[in-house]
């Protein structure tokens, strides 16, 4: 004769796997129509992007493409800004491929899928991030049109590439950095040692490190590759290329690094399986009942909130440098000859650079140096 316990365990265990059941259901629902509802945007978004610049604002009439080699490893730019559109795009299906995984095996989602939603948000930062930093893209990358408002603060064009870009730099190291100390931390230092006791700050250090890296290697080569350049900025810069004409700031890698290991430690699970961003959705939702029976929506709101509230003061910083006229170091030649000299303040004129130049949009520009 069968035991209460048993008996009870035997009773609960039909009940126990139609529940699990219609979990997965439930959220199979869900991320379908988020990634249906995320794939419609970027459709009606595409239908309306465009590669060449028709506006005379921008457009160089007369381009002297002897000024700057524009290939890379003999590859044309043009030709690279199609690869790097296919690399993001390979990189974030294996991200999803890894999220799928990850739901199969546990049944749970993967802490990265709201760190991508959160990431890809930042897109609709990037205009306003790009004229802070004189972040000026290839014309030849699919863009928005060049006169959408908003869009056109971004001192050339503003691309599509950035919706899964973002993520693909911020997220790829933060993933790297959790694999890296999971394997590290549980498998390999003993029990109360300092990576036991600290582990949301070795994991922060981590993923700044791994980023830093990151950035400075992918972006170096991709600034050769003539996808953008930093224009002007402030501080010292990696300088690569022929004849170092490609800066990438000091500034921007270490801001990146720290970027992905605020991702690293959002992603963080701890020995429940509970994401350091779902913690503390737990902590926030637990007086509202719809985000309390909804998880995922509440993690994945945290770490939208959270992250971009970083990047807010990640734009900021750059604001305020060139507000205050202080990114003032021209970095070598303008790379993108078929449009016009992004010079707002007369600073590039001034330097012996030669036009034709646009001023762009909001230009402050200074009384100490010629108009245009």
């Amino acid at each position: 004769m069968a035991s209460p316990t048993q008996s009870d365990r035997a009773s609960e265990r039909p009940s126990a796997e139609p529940a699990r059941r219609d979990t997965k259901t439930r959220m199979s629902t869900e991320t379908r129509a988020v990634i249906a509802l995320a794939g419609v945007g970027i459709a009606v978004l595409a239908s309306f992007e465009e590669i060449r610049i028709y506006d005379p604002r921008i457009l160089n009439p007369a381009p002297d493409r002897s000024q700057f080699p524009n290939s890379f490893l003999g590859i044309s730019d043009g030709v690279w800004c199609n690869v790097i559109i296919i690399m993001a795009a390979l990189v974030g299906v294996g991200m999803f491929t890894i999220f799928y995984r990850s739901w199969r095996r546990t049944g749970r989602m993967h802490p990265g899928v709201a760190i991508y939603i959160a990431c890809t948000t930042i897109a609709l930062f990037d205009p306003i991030f790009n004229w802070a930093m004189f972040a000026c893209y290839n014309p030849k990358m699919l863009h928005v049109p060049v006169d959408w408002a908003y869009f056109d603060i971004s001192p050339t064009v503003e691309p599509l590439w950035v919706v899964p870009g973002y993520a693909f730099f911020y997220l790829t190291p933060a993933m790297l950095a959790v694999a890296l100390c999971r394997r590290w931390t549980r498998r390999q230092a003993r029990r109360g040692a300092v990576a036991r006791r600290r582990e949301l700050w070795v994991l922060f250090a981590t993923g700044t490190a791994i980023g830093m890296a990151w950035d400075a290697a992918v972006e170096s080569v991709m600034i050769n590759m003539g996808i953008w350049q930093y224009w002007r900025y402030w501080g010292p810069a990696l300088v690569t290329g022929p004849g170092g004409n490609s800066h990438l700031p000091i500034t921007e890698i270490v801001m990146l690094g720290v970027t992905a290991g605020i991702c690293g430690v959002m992603m963080h699970q701890d020995d429940r399986g509970q994401s350091f961003a779902l913690r503390l959705a737990n902590r926030f939702t637990m007086r509202s009942p719809l985000l309390a029976r909804r998880k995922g929506l509440a993690e994945i709101m945290v770490a939208t909130v959270l992250i971009d509230a970083f990047f807010t003061a990640y734009i900021g910083f750059y604001a305020v440098l060139r507000v205050a006229d202080q990114e003032s170091t021209i970095s070598g030649h303008w790379h993108f000859p078929s449009i016009k000299v992004y010079d707002p303040d007369g600073a590039a004129a001034a330097a012996g650079i030669p036009g034709p130049y646009f001023e762009g949009v909001w230009p402050l520009p200074r009384p100490d140096r010629p108009a245009q």
